[in-house]
């Protein structure tokens, strides 16, 4: 019996002792709220405490919890002391079902100390009901919550960026390759152009890039040279490109059919070039503006007047357009095959959604993003083909025609002595002058027209030419000073008629504008125009100036002083000159009357002549490159910044 009661004290001291240590853990969970609408959110909040402190294990939970979604796992917060240990913990779930569900309870483990083992205590569960949103069939759907925007980072803009800086190197690559590349197909149609087709064309350019005016002199010097180089070496068939100077000039003063002036001109620019080159002679602008007019007329002067045989048209392919390498059209035949692969990829990123009725979705009106949802894909496919377009090399075909226009051959010659500095034309007469002859020239489109200053002495600034850029170019340089100072009309005209009497035009006129009275020159007005009349060659003056007195700006020590000044017009003389002539004679006193003038000139008699059209091959590939490239970048920018898709 002793035995039996000794057993049962063992028994109860240690239910007692276990009893005791299952209470020093204490495990509260509760949620906010037993119902909620579907989707929203519930928390459920975790508080464990043990006293004395020992070790606790919450168990890890991943992405739910039971039927429930985790929206957020909150961090484990503990606090201590040295009788206490306090664990709390919140958890934010969700649900997309409707009815009665239970958050399940959680095993929370503990540390029993005096046996040394964990133990388990559970939490309790909680019925939630999730009630269902109702519906109104009548009004059009809309989303519950607004759309949440998802801020850009750098690393989003990255892949773009890297992108649109693929395109731009990728497109420069295409450029400089097609600019390069130069075909035999294309040298061959350069040689076949006359020499001094190239020459000219060369000498506009390097006019065009004002060479000296920058500074590189010496680039503009030898640029020069080489071009009349290797003009003398196709023309003549001499090796001007092994030879000095003075073996070209020696060789040109052998052909009988070279005017020895041209020669004497070209060996002086000649010597100024080779100073530049050699010596580092630093001309004056007014030399250097010398060597290019040599340039102009030697090889204008030495032009032959027929081509015997002409180079076959090119047939031109799309207008004016020729492709040098079309076969790279075939990869047109990707656009309909891309179109054929996106048409399918789209109808793959739709699924099936079954609705209870479509009553909603009939009045719901697609916005501009929804309709404009393609154009990326489109501008993509569209900046294909300009890249394909560029890849097939469009160009402008070399070819040389001969059609008949209406022209004639004209010879301005220009008064630059200075009393055309007065100012009764604005903003004086030389400068109206200028103007209201580059509106003449820009008229005459077909005509032949050269031209000629004259003060004490009388220079040809441009000898007659179909080319009116140059023409122009060499208009604007004109100023009063470039001469010695006076009014020799008749030398101005002679000159005039020394560049028409060679001319085969069945019309040739001198168009003459002075201010003044002949009082230099060593030849008369009366006598250079005989030989105008002798030449057939029909002289038109004009008088420019106003009647009585003309202010004229003077220099003195206190600055520019005005005073007017006589107007002296030989208006006798120049009526004489155009009477002899079978010209006309004009007075013009402003700017308005001197346009009459040239529009009266304009509408005279024209003779029917032919003309020989030369047209350079280039290459137009430049602009449907850059084209491609804007295209795509747009489309680039489009994805990232409107149609952007969050995965």
């Amino acid at each position: 019996m002793g035995k039996l009661i000794a057993k049962l004290l063992v028994v109860c001291l240690l239910f007692a002792n276990s009893l005791a240590h299952s209470q020093n853990v204490n495990v509260q969970a509760k949620i906010d709220t037993n119902s909620i609408f579907i989707g929203d959110h519930i928390k459920l909040s975790i508080n464990v405490i043990s006293k004395p402190p020992t070790e606790i294990i919450i168990p890890e939970i991943k992405d739910s919890l039971g039927k429930f979604e985790i929206v957020e796992l909150g961090k484990i917060d503990t606090s201590r002391t040295n009788d206490e240990l306090r664990l709390s913990r919140n958890i934010i779930l969700t649900i997309f079902d409707t009815g009665y569900y239970f958050v399940p309870s959680l095993n929370i483990l503990y540390l029993k100390k005096d046996i040394n083992q964990f133990a388990t205590i559970q939490t309790d569960s909680f019925q939630v009901f999730v009630k269902g949103i109702e519906v109104d069939t009548t009004k059009d759907i809309k989303d519950i919550k607004g759309i949440i925007e998802v801020p850009y980072t750098f690393w989003d803009y990255l892949p773009y960026i890297l992108i649109g800086l693929g395109v731009l190197v990728v497109a420069y690559l295409v450029y400089f390759f097609l600019k390069r590349k130069k075909t035999k197909e294309e040298i061959a149609e350069e040689l076949k152009l006359p020499p001094h087709v190239v020459a000219l064309k060369e000498l506009k350019e390097l006019d065009a890039q004002k060479l000296w005016q920058r500074g590189e002199i010496k680039e503009f010097h030898i640029r020069l040279t080489e071009i009349i180089r290797k003009y003398i070496e196709r023309r003549f068939s001499i090796p001007a490109l092994e030879m000095i100077s003075s073996e070209i000039i020696q060789s040109l003063h052998q052909i009988d059919t070279i005017d020895p002036n041209l020669t004497s001109k070209l060996q002086r620019s000649f010597e100024i070039s080779d100073l530049v080159k050699f010596a580092k002679f630093v001309p004056l602008p007014d030399e250097h503006t010398f060597c290019m007019k040599v340039a102009y007329e030697f090889v204008e002067g030495t032009t032959p007047k027929e081509d015997v045989e002409q180079p076959k048209r090119r047939k031109m392919n799309f207008g004016n357009y020729h492709f040098a390498n079309p076969e790279f059209f075939w990869l047109l035949v990707l656009i309909p095959i891309l179109v054929i692969w996106y048409y399918f990829k789209h109808r793959t990123i739709f699924v099936p959604l079954k609705f209870s009725s479509l009553e909603g979705f009939q009045r719901t009106k697609p916005n501009l993003k929804v309709r404009l949802r393609h154009l990326p894909f489109a501008l993509r496919l569209l900046a294909l083909v300009f890249f394909i377009i560029a890849l097939a090399r469009p160009q402008t075909s070399s070819s040389e025609r001969e059609i008949e226009t209406e022209g004639i051959d004209i010879v301005i010659t220009l008064d630059i002595s200075g009393s055309m500095l007065a100012e009764d034309f604005k903003p004086n007469r030389l400068e109206a002058a200028k103007r209201i002859t580059e509106k003449f020239i820009d008229a005459r489109k077909n005509d032949r027209i050269g031209l000629v200053i004259f003060s004490a002495k009388s220079f040809t600034q441009c000898p007659i030419t179909i080319d009116h850029a140059v023409l122009k170019n060499l208009l604007k340089q004109i100023k009063s000073g470039l001469i010695e100072d006076g009014t020799a009309i008749g030398m101005g005209l002679a000159t005039a008629v020394d560049r028409l009497k060679d001319s085969k035009a069945k019309s040739r006129v001198v168009i003459l504008i002075t201010d003044g009275i002949n009082n230099t020159g060593i030849i008369s007005p009366l006598t250079a125009a005989e030989l105008a009349k002798n030449f057939g060659i029909r002289v038109y003056t004009i008088g420019v100036g106003t009647i009585g007195k003309a202010p004229y700006p003077f220099q003195t020590p206190f600055g520019i002083q005005y005073m007017n000044v006589d107007v002296e017009i030989d208006e006798p003389l120049l009526k004489d000159i155009a009477t002899a002539t079978g010209g006309k004679y004009f007075r013009a006193t402003d700017n308005k009357s001197l346009e009459k003038i040239y529009n009266e000139i304009d509408s005279m008699e024209k003779t029917k002549i032919k003309q020989t059209v030369f047209t350079l091959f280039t290459d137009k590939h430049f602009p449907f490159v850059l084209a491609g490239a804007l295209i795509l970048l747009l489309e680039i920018l489009l994805r990232l910044l409107v149609f952007r898709k969050i995965p």
